[in-house]
């Protein structure tokens, strides 16, 4: 097949036909038949985690969307950037079901990174209001410290949640996790070789690492939505926030009684990080709220 740039015309001729020759692709279509199998078991299987997922993510979505249309005088500057940053950052949820429903469980943990570091930011911006934008910015003014995620939650939240983030960062930096299990088994040369493309299995200890961090993010969005953007304040202006406030009373539940004691730790982590944020918002001094909390090991 010859491509001559003085001819761009012909040359897309040509390889529209190449394309045509080509198609359909086995790869692709198998792995829509895969997603199409995979999307049945899932829902067989955690339906009903789906289900609640749909009603609090439009609940949350509804309310942020409603925010953009009433009056916000009572809001300190800071809160503007908050809302933009959270409904900047809405779609990744969504997004996360999406793909762990259809197999595809380490996008879900990349796009988990992204949710995670949003609230995270939120959270900075509270804590560190006379200079919100140093959340956003490399280069802060001398009040504020440089956002680091780890330092931050490490050093000054003083929480534990740092297996946690590691987690989501393994998946997310080129997979490590998947590549270092792969050349391990090959060098004991264990199983058969593998076969790689888009191929979906499922696969229950992936949707169970995917979705207690996906309840978390949700958790979290909505508590900041519901305490933070809505507040008492503009609370009688939003039919939607009675929806939410639910919202975050069934997530605080589902997160509050997983299994692990790690989870369990978490929803007692957030409330106390929603009292920092009470405190700082005041303008009182939320550092002398810090401590070590017992039962946290930060690393």
């Amino acid at each position: 097949m010859e491509l001559r740039d003085d001819d761009p015309m012909e040359a897309k001729r040509r390889i529209d036909g190449w394309v045509e020759q080509h198609l359909p692709s086995r790869v692709v279509v198998n792995a829509r038949v895969q997603e199409t199998d995979h999307v049945k078991r899932f829902l067989a299987e955690y339906g009903r985690a789906a289900a609640q997922f749909e009603v609090e993510f439009t609940a949350l979505v509804e309310t942020i969307d409603r925010i953009n249309f009433v009056e916000r005088e009572v809001w300190p500057p800071h809160r503007s950037i908050q809302y933009a940053l959270l409904a900047h950052n809405l779609k990744p949820l969504r997004s996360v079901m999406d793909r762990v429903a259809n197999g595809y469980y380490e996008d879900a943990l990349a796009l988990l990174r992204v949710a995670y570091e949003t609230f995270i930011r939120l959270v900075f911006i509270s804590l560190h209001h006379d200079d919100p934008w140093g959340a956003l910015t490399p280069k802060p003014t001398p009040l504020t410290p440089p956002f680091n995620l780890t330092g931050f939650v490490r050093d000054q939240l003083r929480l534990g949640w740092a297996t946690s983030y590691s987690v989501l960062s393994a998946f997310t930096h080129s997979n490590a996790v998947d590549v270092l299990d792969s050349l391990k088994r090959a060098a004991a040369r264990q199983g058969e070789p593998e076969r790689f493309g888009p191929s979906i299995e499922f696969d229950a200890s992936r949707v169970e690492l995917v979705l207690p961090q996906l309840h978390f993010a949700l958790l979290a969005y909505l508590r900041f939505t519901v305490d933070l953007l809505v507040g008492p304040e503009l609370r009688p202006q939003f039919p939607e926030a009675t929806v939410a406030t639910e919202s975050v009373e069934v997530m605080t539940f589902v997160v509050r009684t997983h299994p692990k004691p790690y989870w369990r730790q978490v929803a007692d982590d957030l409330d106390y990080v929603f009292e920092l944020i009470g405190v700082a918002e005041v303008g009182a001094d939320w550092r002398q709220t810090t401590k070590w909390r017992p039962g946290v090991r930060p690393s």
